[in-house]
């Protein structure tokens, strides 16, 4: 079949400051008026339980749809907080 864009998650903690900063100004970057190389090349790795490379993916055209950031709930007190970002990349490839 013909590739098509693929539409995934990803949750990054919080208080994990640079990691934010970095998807937040990304984000920023997608949106109007777009800024040129908004979109990313990104390499995901998916390793097996002893560490080794099972298998891994280049992701093309990799951008940030946007982000949920959670309620502050009594119900979850004490709990790392996670942010969740929407992501889509125009294609995915298998490497190894």
């Amino acid at each position: 079949g013909e590739p098509g864009t693929v539409e995934f998650d990803i949750e990054v903690m919080a208080h994990h400051s640079v990691e934010m900063a970095a998807l937040e100004a990304w984000f920023k970057e997608g949106q109007h008026p777009c800024t040129p190389g908004y979109k990313k090349i990104a390499t995901l790795i998916l390793k097996r339980n002893s560490g080794v490379v099972g298998r891994s993916y280049e992701l093309s055209g990799l951008f940030t749809l946007g982000r949920e950031i959670p309620g502050l709930d009594k119900a979850n007190e004490g709990e790392a907080i996670k942010v969740t970002w929407h992501m889509s990349a125009d294609a995915v490839e298998m490497t190894a």
